[in-house]
């Protein structure tokens, strides 16, 4: 039940982080990000905020 808890109270986080990784990934190595540089993005579903 822990595990569930913890995702009510962080709602963007779940069973499929690798996707959101990969995605995110993705999207770094893409012509999409061209204007991101010099920062960290942190890909943690909330757990940070």
């Amino acid at each position: 039940m822990r595990g569930l808890d913890r995702a009510w109270q962080h709602p963007t986080s779940g069973p499929n982080r690798r996707a959101h990784v990969r995605n995110t990934t993705l999207f770094l190595a893409s012509d999409a990000s061209s204007y991101v540089t010099g920062s960290t993005l942190v890909v943690d579903g909330g757990e940070s905020a």
